[in-house]
């Protein structure tokens, strides 16, 4: 069986999209390529047929989306733990002056 055109397109950025969920200005662009050509692979599909790749690019690119949420996010917790601990933790105070000796 031939899928339409675009459906091998979507399942690769699909497939990206899982792969670099974890870099934003990656993974991103990957889901929302992934969803327009599955979207358009869809459309070019005749109404007595499925079409799988484009339902499984859906699906990853899905997966990829929240993954990437839940990434960011853990990124922002570490982000504010970090400054929660250093905010009361002060840096030490520098050390007394060494005394100069005058004859």
């Amino acid at each position: 069986m031939r899928h339409p055109s675009g459906s091998a397109t979507s399942l690769v950025f699909g497939i990206t999209s899982l792969l670099f969920c974890w870099l934003p200005p990656v993974g991103l662009p990957a889901v929302l390529g992934a969803l327009i050509a599955a979207r358009w692979a869809t459309s070019r599909t005749p109404a007595e047929q499925t079409n799988g790749v484009a339902l499984a690019a859906r699906v990853c690119a899905g997966l990829g989306f929240l993954l990437g949420i839940g990434v960011a996010l853990w990124w922002l917790l570490l982000i504010g733990l970090i400054q929660g601990v250093a905010m009361h933790h002060p840096a030490k105070p520098p050390p007394p002056p060494i005394p100069v000796l005058t004859w």
